[in-house]
């Protein structure tokens, strides 16, 4: 029951003395300015039961008189559960017996399903289960501490956040964790071998337009990132989007084709956008860089959005589904003018060589659509 309300009472915890001139249960005046509660976040397994029975305590108090919020939350996100295996052995007439994952010997297919286990105590076969959420009662749970001593904290951290949207759930695997690793150590190498002719070279500051080739196309990914992290962190807490903006850009940072001025600026605002998931190597690199006090006191990189865009863009050619090439034209061209730059293009001709378009679709500075007949 006092889950129902206790946010409310988290408002004015102090409504036991009697000169504060507030001694009931709630102080309608700081309920009021607190509620409803910007933003909360819980599992899904509480959608039927505790988050409605809120909505329901919220609506009572109203009508006694404790607040005039009749809603307790303005924003809900429930975040998926993490999920793995069971392993058991069931014996007719008794309870299932679940082993911890460190007490089998698993092996696994291609795409990382157990096929097959053994315990270790006495070599015989173990059942597999379905996967369900971590639980202590199923043994299905894994040991933080040992990821944290053999990958890091980060590691461990930037797979759970990086492997699907906060609302659903993610299946354990240690494949992840250690494909995490490996993207940090290179991150680390990445910094590490240019940080000693980078630490007095001030982050280039100036326009795309100022810089040509692979400079200029950095400092576009530099400012398009930026604005893909925001906005999936501020909008959707997509920290799995971000995480994936922030390799396409490790990517992009190919030093021997970098002026310094420009990878410095890659580089600064790789490790500020990763920080919030990878706090400990961001702050280790962010001083390799040179920066001056914490990197989260320099805060989140800005963006132009005038900046992102160039004189070109590059269509993803798609014929009856399947993409068959990559046409570079002019973003200039719009309506009949594009649609004949599109057809009158070498990859397209050779794409559809022989065959009739029935149908063309061009989404203007993202892709071609074609069926052909």
């Amino acid at each position: 029951m006092e889950s129902s309300w206790y946010f409310a009472r988290y408002t004015c915890h102090d409504n036991t003395k009697a000169d504060l001139g507030c001694a009931a249960p709630l102080d309608k005046r700081r309920v009021d300015h607190w509620l409803p509660v910007d933003l909360y976040i819980g599992g899904i397994e509480h959608a039927v039961m505790h988050l409605l029975y809120a909505r329901f305590f919220q609506k009572a108090l109203c009508d006694i008189g404790y607040t005039t919020k009749r809603e307790p939350f303005k924003r809900l996100l429930c975040q998926g559960m993490v999920c793995m295996e069971t392993l058991y052995r069931e014996k007719p007439g008794e309870k299932k017996t679940y082993f911890y994952p460190d007490e089998v010997e698993v092996e696994r297919d291609a795409k990382g399903r157990v096929v097959k286990a053994t315990a270790k105590s006495d070599g015989a076969p173990v059942s597999i289960g379905r996967v369900e959420k971590m639980s202590k009662s199923k043994r299905n749970t894994v040991d933080p501490q040992a990821l944290i001593d053999q990958y890091g904290a980060d590691s461990a951290r930037l797979f759970v956040l990086s492997n699907v949207p906060p609302e659903l759930d993610v299946v354990w695997s240690e494949d992840g964790i250690r494909g995490s690793h490996r993207y940090l150590k290179r991150l680390w190498v990445l910094v590490t071998e240019h940080a000693a002719r980078l630490r007095s070279v001030a982050p280039y500051a100036g326009k795309a337009a100022g810089v040509s080739g692979a400079d200029q196309a950095v400092v576009r990914k530099v400012h398009a990132v930026v604005k893909r992290c925001s906005d999936a962190l501020e909008k959707d807490f997509a920290f799995n989007t971000a995480v994936a903006q922030c390799m396409e850009l490790t990517n992009e940072l190919k030093p021997d084709a970098l002026q310094p001025d420009i990878l410095k600026l890659g580089l600064t605002t790789l490790v500020r956008l990763l920080a919030p998931m990878a706090p400990h190597i961001c702050e280790e690199l962010w001083r390799e860089l040179g920066g001056e006090g914490g990197v989260s006191a320099a805060g989140w990189p800005a963006y132009d959005p005038s900046e992102i865009d160039g004189d070109t863009a590059e269509y993803p050619v798609q014929v009856n589904g399947k993409v068959r090439g990559r046409i570079v034209l002019s973003r200039a061209l719009a309506g009949a003018a594009l649609e004949d730059a599109v057809k009158a293009h070498e990859t397209v001709k050779t794409a559809i060589e022989g065959k009739t378009i029935r149908k063309l679709v061009i989404v203007p500075g993202k892709i071609v659509n074609i069926v052909v007949g």
